[in-house]
């Protein structure tokens, strides 16, 4: 009787042991796996980011050179016979803008633009500000940013991007 005894704790022991051995083994299973699904959920929210960042880049981009091209080619915010509001056309879109507000910085009077709510298609737009020196011929600037929402308006979910240049006039 003794030694049936024995052989059940010693069974039982063993019993234990081999849980022990399963449970750490499932546990490190496990955190494996949560990590690399961790991993994973990042890597699909950075993608997301990135390409909201490209549609609002290229967006501000789109409407800084149709801009660039109004003001080169067509002369559309010249202030030769005085500074007028107009509209500049991309893509199949008319935009038009107001007369500019009279601005001073440096010693200098600048006219400034605005076209606001420039839809560069059904999903992204861009507001660009444009500043033309008064008077004399010297630098132009161009302000663009480019929003990855259909509505130029900002929110916590919306990317922003933007972009500036300058040019001199030749005359």
């Amino acid at each position: 009787m003794k030694d049936s005894i024995k052989k059940i704790r010693r069974h039982s022991a063993e019993s234990g042991i081999a849980l022990l051995i399963t449970i750490i083994f499932v546990s490190v299973i496990l955190s494996i796996g949560l990590t690399l699904g961790s991993l994973g959920y990042k890597q699909v929210l950075l993608a997301s980011t990135e390409n909201s960042s490209q549609k609002a880049f290229y967006s501000a981009d789109s409407a800084l050179e149709c801009v660039l091209y109004a003001d080169q080619q067509k002369m559309a915010f010249s202030t030769v016979n005085g500074a007028t509001g107009g509209s500049v056309s991309c893509g199949g879109n008319t935009f038009s803008f107001g007369a500019p507000t009279v601005s001073s910085g440096n010693s200098k009077q600048w006219y400034k633009y605005s076209i606001h709510d420039m839809k560069m298609n059904a999903n992204t737009c861009a507001n660009v500000i444009v500043f033309k020196p008064k008077g004399a011929p010297g630098t132009t600037y161009l302000f663009s940013s480019g929003y990855d929402n259909g509505s130029c308006s900002a929110s916590s979910r919306t990317t922003v991007r933007g972009i500036d240049m300058h040019y001199s006039d030749l005359n």
